[in-house]
């Protein structure tokens, strides 16, 4: 009896003695893919300039509004290059290729902190046409004496940032599959701000679910459970909700059929607008009394010779400006029309303007009945 008692014991003890299926047919030299074996070597490269490591960026920055060009993109990808091409042509396997960046900035956040500094995080597509390969990377780097390059309104001035007010501080391979981690979570496990990390525990036990053991690593229990399978379901119906409206426009994979990997493809996540308010050049016009830049047939209307992305997205291609009234400058053949859009915001250059004087397909009554208005200020209706 007292046998079977210790036997009982000791198998009650210690049930969880488990042994990952197939541990030991796993190939223990797998090499590397052409794709992967560049991606290590750019990482190893660009580490050598790197100063930190990318901040909770996604909780605490502002994201920059895919549909506005950030007016200091060019300006930040010419000093990257200059930067990481002497560092990368330092390899002998980079040192004839021809390294260029093949669009704008993208996926933008910004914070600023009591220093006068402003962080900037987003993506750059880098170019290889020698190797014949494009890596998406992330960069995080800061502006130093921001105020000197804002304007009253806390918008950027057409003034050019210094170089030497730019700080590098991050840049790397942006592959969502490096990322992937199972970790412990030091802080409280449920948390509505990451909710993808409510089962990121350490499972020293390899088991194939979360189960409550005697140990500290995993201890989750029955009233965690349930608040979290209520919130998660709520979640995952607010989000089919959402999904239900958008798409994904100018994207690099077709596959793409949630936001989340529409944003990290490089495309433009979007759905029609539910009222004018949400187009971004509904009134932009505001020099006299009109409704243009509203939806029209399910999509924003935008000045002229702009062209639309989606619903209310559109190409920030300089060949896409918009076309102005009344420019002094980059005119056309057109009357008053030009490329003066962004120089009109100027008060100082154009004080007889409200806003920049947009030019609409079909405005031409609407700016007839506001003759005498304009010949006032001294502008012209074409």
């Amino acid at each position: 009896m007292v046998v079977l008692l210790t036997l009982l014991s000791v198998h009650y003890i210690d049930p969880f003695n488990a042994v990952p299926y197939n541990v030991f047919k796993i190939p223990p030299n797998q090499q590397d893919t052409l794709f992967q074996a560049e991606t290590k070597r750019l990482d190893e490269l660009l580490a050598s300039i790197n100063r930190d490591v990318l901040p909770d960026y996604r909780n605490t920055f502002t994201k920059h509004p895919s549909y506005f060009r950030f007016k200091h993109g060019e300006m930040f990808l010419k000093f990257l290059l200059n930067l990481i091409n002497p560092v990368l042509k330092r390899d002998a396997y980079y040192a004839k290729s021809k390294f260029v960046f093949i669009r704008d900035i993208y996926n933008l956040y910004w914070n600023d902190n009591k220093n006068s500094t402003r962080h900037f995080i987003f993506n750059v597509d880098l170019n290889d046409p020698v190797k014949a390969f494009t890596r998406k990377l992330k960069v995080y780097l800061t502006v130093s004496n921001i105020n000197k390059y804002l304007g009253d309104n806390g918008e950027f001035s057409d003034e050019s940032i210094a170089s030497e007010d730019i700080t590098l501080q991050y840049i790397g391979t942006d592959n969502p599959l490096t990322f992937f981690t199972v970790a412990p979570k030091s802080s409280e496990i449920l948390d509505e701000k990451n909710l993808d990390n409510y089962y990121r525990i350490r499972n020293t036990l390899f088991l194939l679910d979360p189960f409550v053991t005697t140990g500290k690593e995993m201890r989750i229990t029955d009233s965690m459970k349930v608040k979290f399978d209520q919130t998660l379901k709520q979640k995952e119906q607010e989000q089919k909700e959402l999904e239900k409206k958008g798409f994904c426009f100018n994207s690099t994979t077709l596959t793409a059929t949630n936001q989340s990997e529409c944003v990290d493809s490089g495309g433009v996540w979007d759905y029609p607008p539910a009222d004018n308010m949400e187009c971004p050049f509904y009134m932009a016009n505001q020099n006299y009394s009109n409704n243009f830049g509203g939806i029209r047939e399910e999509k924003c209307e935008l000045p002229r010779n702009m062209q639309i992305i989606g619903y209310r997205n559109y190409s920030l291609n300089p060949e896409y400006l918009p076309l102005c009234y009344n420019c002094r400058n980059k005119r056309t053949d057109q009357g008053s029309l030009g490329y003066c859009c962004e120089e009109q915001s100027n008060k100082a250059l154009y004080p007889q303007l409200t806003t920049p004087d947009y030019a609409f397909v079909g405005d031409s009554q609407a700016r007839s009945r506001y003759a005498d208005v304009f010949a006032v200020r001294g502008l012209s209706v074409d």
